[in-house]
């Protein structure tokens, strides 16, 4: 008889409100609805929430596996629907990071893929560029985001009016900090203003999100098995220890399908 097939775990929906000091919230359940509403005050006057997440995990022995969060910081629009949650973004990227060492482990090689994802009915998650760069003192996906994330803003289109998000799978603790700006991403680098960080993992495809962590992480996993089956690549000077990680020389690559065309080693600014 074949294995039987793990059942999915019972997942737990949790909704943080993040509130300023002093503000006090109300709960009020109506159970033949099926409906809860939660009210912040201040000074007596009913006000928005700083922010909202929307947070989906499974119970573990050692401690909750988090599949995906979501943050909003406008409570109009806070939904626990993924597909209608995203629609509040006018673009959206995944961005992973693998991390290997290579050659007889005497190379740490990062590769960061980032995917253009994009909803409704001709939904689709996109690699179109990766990353390549040597050992980092820091850790090298908060690093990568950065980087991702001043490269994409010099695109063209990419307008500070606009809101965009960047789908990440690590750093959960801190994500939440680092949307409020309360947490550089990486050295003196705070997330814009008009950017969010959402979470998700790659290990379950629960959602959109996951999905889009799955593809992307894929095709980094491909292009570090590319790297690794070129010895002359050993040598390869961009995967020197990056020296200053605020203005670092990559190694870009465009990714058209399976077409992944080398562009000439650069700075990310």
């Amino acid at each position: 008889m074949g294995k039987k097939k793990n059942e999915m775990k019972p997942r737990i929906a949790t909704i943080n409100l993040n509130v300023a000091p002093g503000d006090s919230v109300e709960l009020h359940f109506n159970l033949s609805a099926g409906r809860a509403i939660a009210k912040v005050f201040r000074d007596c006057k009913v006000v928005a929430p700083r922010s909202v997440q929307y947070r989906m995990e499974y119970e573990r022995p050692s401690r909750p596996k988090q599949i995906f969060q979501l943050h909003t910081d406008n409570s109009g629009k806070f939904t626990v629907d993924v597909d209608e949650a995203l629609k509040a973004f006018d673009a959206i990227w995944a961005v992973d990071t693998n991390t290997k060492l290579l050659f007889n482990e005497t190379r740490t090689v990062n590769v960061t893929v980032c995917s253009a994802c994009r909803l409704g009915e001709n939904a689709a998650i996109v690699p179109i560029l990766a990353m390549v760069f040597g050992y980092t003192a820091s850790k090298p996906e908060p690093f990568a985001w950065r980087h991702s994330i001043e490269f994409l803003t010099t695109l063209e289109g990419c307008d500070p009016k606009n809101q965009y998000a960047v789908i990440v799978d690590s750093e959960f603790s801190e994500i939440s900090k680092m949307n409020h700006r309360e947490l550089p991403i990486h050295s003196d680098f705070y997330l814009p203003e008009n950017w969010t960080l959402l979470y998700a993992t790659a290990d379950r495809r629960d959602s959109f999100l996951n999905k889009a962590i799955v593809t992307t992480d894929a095709k980094a996993t491909f292009i570090l098995e590319e790297i690794a089956a070129d010895p002359a690549n050993v040598d390869a000077e961009v995967l020197d220890p990056v020296g200053d990680e605020n203005d670092p020389v990559v190694q870009l690559f465009l990714i058209d399908g399976d077409e992944i065309t080398p562009v000439s080693s650069e700075t990310t600014e």
